[in-house]
């Protein structure tokens, strides 16, 4: 599995857990919270409208109570303004009977029209023992108190009737009982209702009833709380049950309802803040971590073993990774290379020897460790993007977020500086991500100059007879990988480019070590005429001479060689220091002529840049 792979499927992961857990607080302690503050409010508002029904009971007592007083000590046909009562919408039943149940004034009317009508349980003419109004009326007397008279709700064929009773003594002590009755329908329904939706009654007693109500009036016969809750989507419906004067179960009354809960959706608001901030608190932590146990960690290991072999030039140390992504085949080429070179070094050592060619071995030896240093500048460079990874921002953020723990949601809904914080989260992701990009193409680079002296160390060990280095090989892609090699120094300087101007010249006999030392010096030598003020461009070209021999030009545009210059460009001065432009030329004429080509250099003068040609041996040419 790739980095890149193992770097997505841990984040998928990570973010596919913390959803997971983000979803399983919500339905284990907001969802129930949620239903039962739902449940609690539809059970206020069904109980609001019984104690609302129950209510307008009382004020039904208090107005036959009023009745009482204006008929006391009076004869009934005398008493005036009974109607008016009626008529004026206040009341719907009045009522006047006997202790024997004979009517002595009746009057019920329609709650809509106000016309006068006939119900069966009140009667005209005289009320049957029977009766549930005279049957509760008996059960209320006792001996200690005879005026306990009845109040509560009766089922009649034109819906429920609320009715409140009290006794009084007319002339000549006669005792008779006054009834005052509203219909639980039509404007006193709608004033109970208030601003919500129709309320829904079924009449229990004396009609059928389908089963889902008589589900609901066994739900409701258990329930503790003497009310059922029913939910159809975003919408509840409560239920209870009006008892009549008998106590038994009369009418059922459902009102219903939004769930929507202002407390609720505040709790989630804050819920849906914590989980925020702790996704903005983990990320970064889970990202960290990532980066150093992934990347960062593995990267510095490879980064120190480089070092301590460039410091120690030993070929003894290894780093085994024991990982199959980039980071770990970078290791196993690492440790490849080195041990290749072990191999390349005894073997050299022993052909110059042999053929006393020492001078040979120093060469080729000399061109390893051009390529070494050319690997060690890619690391560097390695090192450098891995110590410019925003890490220590996201410790910052972690150590911002932890000292507003306590007012998180605060912090980040009010607070300017938190309110940047998810914008600032992203833009630091954006950064890390082109870092991490960045550090891929420094890694590639490294790669392909630990590929340019795995060529080097297998060229060698492909050697046949003493003294013998030539090799069969494309010349085009050769001077590539040369180009390649040094690409590390040419990025390094960040002012000088390279451009390829090749002819189709196909594939040669050389010496490819002594050609890359010879290629690699005269790039060096361009790359030493960058200045801060100045892009230098490096041409590199392939060309057929016109004897048919085979050329091989650099040439820069840089500060350029005077006369003086050019005829002792190539000749050994102990006086040269490193940066000299003249540095290494002497040993890359040296070895020209060891592979039998020629070495020139010329230029038109200061400011106007310098040419060196390589012209190949003719007996190089491929058959």
């Amino acid at each position: 599995m790739s980095l890149r792979q193992k770097v997505a499927l841990v984040v998928s992961l990570a973010v596919a857990s913390l959803f997971f857990i983000d979803h399983m607080l919500y339905t284990m302690t907001f969802e129930p919270r949620f239903e039962r503050d739902t449940d609690a409010m539809a059970e206020n508002e069904i109980g609001h409208i019984t104690a609302l029904i129950k209510g307008e009971v009382t004020v039904l007592g208090a107005r036959a109570t009023r009745l009482v007083s204006v008929l006391k000590d009076q004869r009934l046909g005398r008493v005036e303004g009974l109607e008016l009562l009626t008529h004026s919408g206040a009341l719907d039943v009045l009522l006047v009977f006997n202790e024997s149940g004979k009517v002595m004034y009746h009057r019920v009317v329609d709650p809509i029209n106000h016309e006068p009508i006939s119900i069966a349980v009140l009667p005209d003419e005289v009320l049957s023992h029977k009766s549930v109004l005279r049957c509760s009326l008996r059960s209320k007397k006792t001996k200690n108190d005879l005026e306990r008279v009845p109040e509560g709700l009766i089922a009649t064929e034109r819906g429920p009737l609320l009715l409140a009773a009290r006794q009084a003594k007319l002339a000549g002590n006669q005792l008779v009982y006054v009834v005052t009755g509203r219909f639980l329908s039509g404007r006193l329904l709608k004033h109970f209702q208030g601003e919500g939706e129709s309320l829904e009654m079924h009449l229990l007693r004396g009609h059928d009833q389908s089963p889902r109500i008589e589900d609901l009036v066994d739900r409701l016969a258990k329930s503790p709380t003497g009310h059922v809750i029913e939910r159809d989507g975003d919408k509840l419906m409560a239920w209870d049950i009006l008892y009549d004067l008998g106590g038994n179960p009369a009418c059922l009354i459902g009102q219903k309802m939004d769930s929507t809960l202002g407390s609720v959706w505040g709790d989630l608001s804050s819920y849906s803040a914590l989980s925020l901030v702790a996704l903005v608190v983990l990320c970064p932590l889970v990202l960290l971590l990532l980066l150093q146990g992934m990347v960062t960690g593995p990267l510095w290991k490879l980064i120190e073993h480089s070092k301590v072999v460039a410091r120690d030039n030993t070929t003894e140390e290894r780093l085994t990774m024991g990982r199959n992504d980039e980071i770990g085949r970078l290791a196993n080429e690492f440790d490849s290379m080195l041990d290749q070179l072990a191999v390349s070094r005894s073997e050299v050592i022993q052909l110059a020897r042999k053929t006393g060619a020492s001078d040979i071995a120093t060469g080729v030896l000399h061109n390893v460790g051009n390529s070494l240093n050319s690997v060690g500048v890619s690391a560097r460079l390695a090192k450098e993007k891995l110590i410019e990874l925003p890490v220590h921002d996201l410790e910052v953020i972690s150590l911002v977020l932890k000292s507003n723990h306590d007012e998180l949601h605060n912090y980040l809904t009010e607070d300017e500086r938190g309110k940047t914080l998810p914008a600032y989260m992203e833009a630091l992701s954006n950064r890390i991500q082109v870092e991490t990009e960045q550090l891929g193409e420094e890694i590639s680079e490294l790669l392909n100059g630990i590929s340019g002296i795995e060529h080097l160390v297998t060229s060698l060990q492909s050697t046949g007879g003493a003294g013998s280095l030539i090799e069969h090989f494309d010349l085009a892609e050769q001077v590539d990988s040369i180009i390649e090699i040094n690409g590390a120094l040419v990025e390094e300087t960040n002012s000088s480019c390279i451009i390829r101007d090749y002819d189709s010249v196909g594939k040669v006999d050389l010496d490819r070590h002594k050609l890359s030392e010879v290629v690699l010096h005269l790039l060096r030598a361009c790359q030493r005429q960058v200045t801060t003020d100045w892009l230098v461009e490096i041409t590199v070209g392939i060309r057929w001479d016109s004897d048919g021999k085979i050329s091989i030009t650099v040439a820069d545009n840089g500060g350029g060689l005077d006369e003086s210059e050019l005829a002792r460009v190539f000749a050994m001065d102990s006086t040269i220091g490193e940066s000299d432009p003249r540095a290494g030329l002497h040993q890359a004429s040296t070895s020209a002529i060891e592979m039998g080509a020629e070495l020139t250099a010329h230029s038109e003068g200061l400011g106007m840049g310098t040419c060196y040609r390589l012209l190949l041996p003719a007996v190089s040419l491929s058959t």
